[in-house]
């Protein structure tokens, strides 16, 4: 209770602002505007995507600007690495695991496609990075000060919250990438490469849809094997974070070195 008296109330705000945010443009542009006509329903993606970055880019580097952990980060190409892998890995085999023989319409090739696809490889990418792994997990680490594995789950889990529309299997795979995406992070010191990963994900997806129109692309199975793939499928996840474990390490804090003038003195010289 002691640490709640000191909650800094101005990064509980913005964290509660940043989250409201996430929840309410979706439902605006999805409930409202839509069924008023004002926005078409192809044409959604993007422009909430643009207002909610519109809204929150200039508040949270003018807030957090002078805040370590909050910017770029590091440029850590061994972890783009090996979570790029992890990540395109697990979302090939749900792909296999869940899309047998996927019949879609033929693909039109506009300028309405082009910014659909910008809008879910970039915009979205960027904006929930900044609100979930930017926001949330710095409060949840650096003012509430919960240790960073609580941090890490408690993030996945608002982040999840907000694609509570998925199916189970789904949500299960989808906390996984949140996990990895927050540690990286966490490892990096900042919000770069979480976007990076995220926007190549989602980008990799797109090609796995657009490449398995009318055609029988990676992987085939009939109705007797969805059960028994559905279930191998939860295998995934544990056995990618028990591979890349030692990578998934948070750095210990180095311990100040104490200059030469900071050492204490020698006990005088015995005289006889």
């Amino acid at each position: 209770m002691p640490r709640l008296f000191n909650l800094k109330y101005k990064e509980l705000f913005v964290c509660l602002g940043f989250i409201f945010i996430a929840f309410a443009y979706p439902w605006i542009f999805q409930t409202y505007l839509i069924n008023t006509g004002i926005v078409g329903i192809d044409m959604v993606i993007p422009l909430m995507s643009s207002a909610i970055l519109i809204t929150i880019t200039p508040v949270y580097f003018q807030f957090y600007k002078h805040t370590k952990g909050y910017g770029l980060g590091e440029r850590r190409i061994d972890l783009f690495i090996v979570f790029m892998s992890l990540i395109l890995s697990v979302q090939f085999m749900m792909f296999r695991y869940q899309s047998s023989y996927i019949q879609s319409p033929p693909l039109d090739i506009n300028i309405i496609l082009v910014i659909n696809i910008i809008a879910v490889v970039i915009l979205a990418p960027l904006y929930e990075e900044i609100i979930f792994r930017g926001v949330v997990y710095g409060f949840f680490k650096n003012t509430l000060m919960c240790s960073t594995m609580t941090s890490v789950v408690l993030t996945s889990l608002i982040f999840l919250s907000l694609h509570w529309y998925y199916d189970i299997l789904s949500l299960f795979i989808l906390f996984f990438i949140s996990v990895i995406l927050t540690y990286a992070r966490v490892l990096s010191y900042g919000i770069l490469l979480p976007f990076i990963l995220h926007s190549l994900m989602n980008g990799f997806v797109l090609f796995l849809r657009f490449q398995c129109r009318g055609a029988i692309v990676f992987y085939r199975y009939n109705s007797d094997r969805k059960n028994y793939n559905w279930h191998r499928a939860l295998y995934l996840p544990p056995c990618a974070f028990y591979f890349s474990y030692d990578y998934l390490q948070v750095p210990p804090t180095p311990e100040p070195q104490l200059l030469p003038e900071d050492l204490p003195l020698p006990p005088p010289f015995p005289f006889p």
